[in-house]
């Protein structure tokens, strides 16, 4: 799906695991202490069936963020996103959550759910406006450095 920014949204599926390294390399210039994940995680989330990788790419190709999230009975786990600095701040991740939400939608889902920095101030106000809702707190979830995670959820069933 291509919007009138020229970003394309789609899912990387099993054909597409050689993206793996493109797709570190955002996370990497993304996350201050460099990716969370190696390559051969991303390769096999991509080949994962439950998976949904989602990726916007610029018209040449060049993928500059991504959303992967697993699909389990009938909710939605967001495991990471990152978006090349560059591209930051426009709306590049709000246009990834609404393919997601489509998909989850499609697929009968009835709650993603999703941690965040307590610090990530930008990514919780994307979320809340996407329709998330905070549940919970995860003490000491994240390292480097050594931070909570906020705990958050959208509920699918009324917009089904």
């Amino acid at each position: 799906m291509k919007d009138q920014d020229g970003l394309i949204i789609k899912n990387l599926k099993a054909k597409d695991s050689k993206e793996a390294e493109a797709v570190w390399q955002v996370a990497e210039s993304a996350y201050v202490e460099g990716s969370p994940w190696t390559v051969e995680q991303f390769r096999q989330s991509i080949l994962a069936a439950n998976s949904s990788f989602i990726v916007a790419s610029l018209a040449d190709g060049e993928i500059v963020a991504l959303l992967i999230a697993s699909q389990t009975l009938v909710e939605a786990d967001v495991y990471l996103v990152a978006v090349a600095k560059e591209q930051q701040q426009k709306g590049v991740g709000e246009k990834m959550f609404k393919e997601l939400i489509k998909q989850s939608l499609e697929n009968n889902l009835e709650t993603i759910f999703l941690e965040v920095r307590e610090s990530n101030r930008a990514a919780y106000q994307l979320y809340s406006k996407i329709g998330f809702q905070e549940i919970g707190r995860r003490k000491n979830y994240y390292s480097q450095p050594t931070e909570d995670a906020l705990m958050m959820k959208r509920d699918l069933r009324k917009e089904q």
